[in-house]
């Protein structure tokens, strides 16, 4: 590889000298370019870097082509005179060959002099950034206890993260660093836990969003780059139409279920039209009378899992629904907040968590029937009593529009036509 020759001038000085390792001492020299243009001045170093990294010896034809300053500096002594030989037919070309061949040298030492001031900047690009990441990247056991720290949420300390923290790291490996798990893990990660969940694409895309706030804390305290950019969204085909349930099959489920606290969970969810994060942050208060009517009152809130104030709304309870929850009210005693206090052997808080609360709760629904589909028997229970769907959206929290798609089946399946 050739030398690095520059064109400069010195302090109080206007002719352009240049520095170089001389061809037969091989110390450090200084030479004057005898010249103040610096066109001329910078051509001149060129042909000797051309020079230097051919490694041309001074009676090449490379050398006789190069200029006549270039050749004295670099070689130590004056070119012979080449008057007498150039005019010769075969001696033009030759020296043409060797012009178009230094012509060829300046570009290759261009390119060459791009792949230098890109390797130098490599430490300071992405690259160079990604790689010192790597080599002190933190353990997924090592950061566990700060991320804890970091994302405590109103569920006491952070339980949900806690709770995915743990199976991600068991899953993936806890001494794993953080910077060599790659995407493709990632993904398989979040679709083997979202396979195991009834509604698949909703937990892929919770699981989706955990991960992804970790790795985006893990970038901004440890520089390491967020993999999340390159793994792919878990699409799951979503069903043609949403499910109920009739009456019938509500009515068998509360006949067949001995615990009355579970009865009137699920009698709520069916005659009423809440959904579980509502349910689960019910208080006693809430249970209202207006005008001589019995009423579910619905606050949203933080601590319910309910940001959306379009969710405030006050339900009906009907006669069906008011002779199990009577019967469920005198079972709670004195001092009691929620209307279903969590049970304190399945969590550790007075209030149901929401993932805890949908589990166990499947636990006395049978199969195919949840807390949502409960919620749309309701919604199909008032379209079927002839309830407009500004009235349905009212007491569910929906907008019409959602209604109208939601439960259009009924909506145009079974309107009477005779004509």
């Amino acid at each position: 590889m050739g030398q690095k020759i520059k064109a400069y001038t010195l302090p109080g000085r206007q002719v352009y000298c240049a520095t170089w390792h001389d061809l037969k001492t091989k110390k450090r020299v200084t030479r004057s370019l005898g010249t103040r243009d610096q066109e001329r001045a910078e051509s001149i170093c060129s042909h000797m870097m051309i020079l230097s990294s051919s490694g041309a010896d001074k009676d090449s034809g490379l050398a006789l082509a190069v200029p006549e300053m270039a050749y004295e500096l670099w070689f130590g002594e004056p070119r012979r005179d080449l008057s007498g030989g150039v005019s010769r037919e075969e001696d033009r070309a030759k020296i043409e060959d060797l012009q178009r061949e230094v012509v060829r040298l300046k570009e290759e030492l261009e390119i060459e002099r791009g792949y230098r001031e890109r390797y130098n900047h490599l430490s300071q690009s992405v690259e160079g950034q990604r790689i010192e990441a790597a080599k002190k990247s933190p353990t997924l056991d090592g950061v566990r206890d700060a991320y804890y720290l970091e994302v405590k949420t109103l569920s006491r300390g952070g339980t949900l993260h806690r709770t995915w923290f743990k199976r991600f790291a068991a899953k993936i490996g806890g001494d794993r660093k953080i910077s060599s798990i790659k995407p493709g893990e990632i993904h398989e990660y979040i679709v083997t836990d979202a396979a195991k969940n009834k509604g698949e694409a909703a937990r892929g895309k919770k699981q989706r969003a955990l991960i992804s706030r970790f790795f985006s804390w893990c970038a901004v305290e440890h520089g390491i780059p967020n993999p999340m950019d390159q793994v792919a969204t878990l699409r799951v085909k979503a069903e043609k139409d949403i499910q109920w349930h009739s009456l019938e099959e509500i009515e068998a489920v509360l006949a067949g279920e001995p615990d009355i606290y579970w009865r009137a969970m699920i009698a709520i969810l069916a005659f009423a039209g809440l959904s579980a994060h509502e349910l689960r942050g019910l208080e006693l208060k809430d249970v209202v009378e207006l005008k001589g009517r019995r009423f579910l009152r619905v606050t949203p809130s933080a601590e319910r899992g309910l940001k959306t104030h379009k969710r405030r709304r006050n339900v009906a309870i009907s006669t069906r629904l008011a002779a199990i929850l009577d019967e469920h009210l005198a079972t709670l005693g004195d001092g009691c907040v929620y209307l279903f206090p969590a049970i304190a052997h399945k969590t550790r808080t007075e209030i149901w968590h929401a993932d805890t609360l949908t589990r166990h709760l499947g636990e006395h629904l049978p199969e195919g029937m949840n807390a949502l589909s409960l919620r749309r028997t309701f919604g199909s229970l008032l379209i079927r009593s002839g309830k407009s769907a500004e009235e349905v959206s009212a007491a569910m929290g929906n907008s019409a529009a959602m209604v109208s798609a939601h439960y259009g089946r009924i909506l145009g399946g079974e309107v009477e036509i005779d004509f």
